[in-house]
């Protein structure tokens, strides 16, 4: 195990936030979600917003040490328990839950729980981190022919040539009583406006040199505007007042460029009420797969 497992239960430092009107309306731009949809109530993704500092915390932790550069985020999951509004300041506090390894990959499980002025909890948030073929090890030699692969094929498709954001916005369409669609284009510069946006500044999301040398093809949008953009899927025709968690995994990185197609369905019975969502890029590869909003 080469991240130690005396560090499961470490809690770090709490933090305070106060939630601003720009910062949600900054927010909701860079996740191409639809202004009107949202007065008072935040975005469903937003919590990574006032969890950041957190965040960084654990990802830039001396005594965890993790290979940044070998470092994807697995899946995450929220679960709403008060509704959080524009004007409310909330405290955060995270520990680690769980360090485990599977076939070869190390993973980190970070825990937040964050509180109202009220001490009432607010949202639970569960990431999980994934440091690729572990954390103490450099790439193999396989891997690293893939890295060369990766960046010849990024050449191919030069990011210059992209579509500008005004020209991406999503397109939603009910395909049946209980099938939904939303296809949407990532622009160039959308990783950039994330990060400003969620406060994630993870160099493999803004340097593309980078991205290359980590065997991504270059710089790649953040896991969680993937989840943003399903929830936008869930929020055009369900709307968001009465969500009370939503999860998913993050089977692919997506770069800028790539035309993505995501695919809700909705399941409901007298035991419960949800949204399956999954989404794909233009070759049929997952990005996006388990994507669950649970209604009350």
């Amino acid at each position: 195990m080469s991240i130690d497992t005396k560090f499961i239960g470490k809690i770090y430092p709490e933090t305070h936030y106060e939630i601003g009107r720009e910062k949600v309306k900054e927010f909701i731009r860079a996740t191409k979600g639809e202004q009107f949809r949202y007065t008072e109530i935040l975005p469903l993704t937003f919590p990574v917003v006032y969890a950041s500092a957190l965040l960084e915390a654990v990802l830039y932790d001396p005594d965890l040490n993790l290979n940044l550069k070998k470092l994807v985020h697995g899946d995450q999951e929220f679960i709403y328990h008060q509704t959080a509004k524009i004007g409310d300041t909330l405290t955060s506090r995270g520990f680690i839950e769980n360090i485990f390894t599977k076939k070869g990959h190390d993973f980190v499980v970070f825990k937040v729980e964050s509180y109202n002025e009220h001490q009432e909890l607010v949202c639970t948030q569960k990431m999980t981190f994934v440091v690729r073929g572990g954390n103490d090890k450099d790439f193999s030699v396989s891997e690293k022919f893939a890295l060369k692969l990766a960046a010849i094929a990024a050449k191919l498709n030069p990011i210059e040539k992209i579509i500008p954001a005004e020209e991406s916005q999503p397109v939603y369409l009910q395909t049946s009583k209980t099938e939904y669609q939303m296809n949407v284009l990532i622009d160039k510069y959308m990783p950039q406006r994330y990060a400003g946006a969620s406060g994630d500044f993870n160099a493999i999301h803004l340097d593309d040199t980078l991205g290359k040398n980590s065997g991504l093809g270059g710089y790649i949008l953040h896991g969680m505007a993937t989840m943003a953009l399903a929830a936008n899927l869930g929020v055009h025709f369900f709307g968001v007042a009465a969500v009370k968690s939503f999860k998913a995994r993050f089977s692919k990185p997506v770069s800028p460029g790539d035309e993505l197609s995501y695919f809700a369905k909705l399941i409901q019975n007298d035991s419960e009420r949800k949204l399956e969502i999954n989404a794909k890029d233009a070759l049929g590869n997952s990005v996006l797969e388990f994507g669950y909003l649970d209604f009350c």
